[in-house]
């Protein structure tokens, strides 16, 4: 008859052998360590939103340009387009442009005003001209008076340079004293001090076609995709429009825009492949 307290010790012996054997052995305890890896989920891509330079007048083709903007909005994409009516505002309300945007923010679509700001040093591109704060506050706050609600402000032509950082301070706190809760956006099209940041809610930093080589600014990663926006030109298919918005995304870029438009206006038409790019951004 087998002894019924002998065989207890016996299993507490091995019991204890097992275990020293892994304390001692510690290739045999990392084998068992990795034996069932912890599978962590991958995260799911973050989702893109578009940021368009809607510069199609509304009718003919460009109206149906901006029915689709219209169409994509009700359907709950989340858009932003910037309107531009004639480098600015223009001096009185164009009935045209009234119906479309008025049309399309109604479905949900976000609106700013374009304006442009000659680098902040008079370097425009008409000769002689200068511009001013005043004058960019008075297009600004006119863009609104005309065909407001708008949801912000789109400045054209950023300095990328900190000397100018004054003279939009000096703009972005003159608009927001009256609009505070504006989206001020602003294109320098290259990567700009970070500082600028301070002033504006966006900054595009890479705006060019699709060869060009743009770096990505060196505090790209510090802040939320939401702060920066790309814009791309001349991308002629969809399996390469795939690519950049994938360049986008791993560049922490949260606005893009990516079209098969090209110069001397890369910006007068809608993609041809507007659904496959709202699809590229939601996966």
């Amino acid at each position: 008859m087998v002894n019924s307290a002998g065989l207890g010790l016996t299993f507490w012996f091995l019991c204890a052998l097992l275990l020293l054997a892994v304390v001692v052995d510690p290739a045999l305890a990392a084998r068992r360590r990795t034996r069932f890896p912890t599978r962590r989920p991958t995260p799911a891509p973050r989702k893109l939103a578009l940021m368009i330079p809607a510069y199609f007048y509304p009718a003919s083709q460009g109206l149906t340009h901006w029915n689709k903007m219209t169409q994509l909005a009700g359907r709950g994409v989340n858009i932003t387009a910037i309107m531009n009516v004639n480098n600015g505002p223009g001096d009185g309300v164009n009935s045209d442009y009234l119906a479309v945007v008025n049309a399309y923010k109604a479905k949900g679509g976000r609106l700013l005003g374009y304006i442009y700001s000659c680098y902040g040093r008079d370097l425009c591109v008409v000769p002689e001209e200068t511009r001013n704060v005043s004058q960019m506050v008075s297009d600004a706050l006119r863009y609104d008076a005309l065909y407001g609600p708008l949801h912000g402000i789109f400045v054209d032509e950023l300095s990328d340079r900190l000397e100018e950082y004054d003279f939009y301070r000096n703009f972005t706190t003159e608009v927001r004293r009256v609009k505070p809760d504006w989206i001020l956006m602003a294109n320098p099209g290259i990567p700009c001090p970070e500082q600028y940041l301070d002033l504006f809610n966006i900054l595009l930093t890479r705006e060019g076609g699709p060869n060009a080589v743009i770096n990505a600014p060196t505090w790209a990663m510090n802040y939320s995709p939401t702060r920066q926006s790309y814009l791309y030109y001349g991308v002629r298919t969809e399996s390469a429009m795939r690519t950049k918005v994938r360049e986008a995304r791993s560049r922490n870029v949260g606005y893009i825009y990516v079209t098969d438009d090209v110069l001397p206006n890369p910006w007068d038409k809608l993609p041809g492949y507007i659904e496959q790019l709202v699809s590229a951004l939601a996966q």
